[in-house]
């Protein structure tokens, strides 16, 4: 199944080489080389926007029992936020058994770019509760979700964090915080 992926979405040989030998492993010898290349095929796929190679992929990853890194599972769970898959990413998620701040950032920033902002508040929220610390890449979604939805003091409370966590000289942030304060949206209400 995978050579048939190869050939429509990887028309270089070199890469439908690479496709061939990750199909023709059955168990790994070398699991750091194998995580590359998945990560490689998966990253195609988000770029293609090919959801059921993605799918393909990971089908083959339950068969093989090939899924136990969370550098995988971040892949994955990547390639179904960027494909619009957000049910099966937040599936998956939650069958993670290790989490990290890029599984936290990737799902909050999957919500957002497919236009769920209060979702992507709640999951932000749920990551504090649990304990996780966020990134400059967690904050910039997390606001973005505040613009989206207008929740200004949701914008406040999220860029203390950026202060506390000495982020305030980050471009994107600032950004993203301004974007969420838009007075331009308040002259259009009125």
């Amino acid at each position: 199944m995978l050579r048939s992926i190869a050939h429509r979405i990887f028309p270089t040989p070199c890469v439908r080489r690479n496709v061939q030998m990750v199909h023709a492993s059955k168990i790994p010898e070398n699991m750091a080389m194998e995580e590359a290349k998945y990560s490689n095929l998966l990253q195609r796929c988000v770029q293609t926007f090919s959801l059921d190679h993605g799918q393909a992929i990971h089908a083959k990853f339950i068969k093989e029992s090939l899924i136990s890194s969370t550098f995988l599972h971040n892949h994955l769970l990547n390639m179904y936020c960027k494909c619009g898959d957000l049910v099966r990413a937040a599936q998956l998620f939650e069958e993670m058994p290790d989490r990290n701040v890029v599984s936290w950032s990737a799902l909050i920033a999957g919500f957002v770019q497919h236009n769920h902002p209060k979702e992507a508040l709640s999951i932000f929220q749920q990551m504090q509760r649990e304990g996780a610390k966020p990134n400059e890449f967690t904050l910039v979604s997390a606001l973005n979700a505040c613009s989206l939805s207008e929740r200004l003091v949701d914008a406040y409370q999220i860029y203390v964090q950026v202060m506390k966590f000495g982020f305030e000289s980050n471009v994107f942030l600032t950004n993203a915080f301004l974007a969420a304060n838009d007075p331009a949206r308040e002259i259009g209400r009125s």
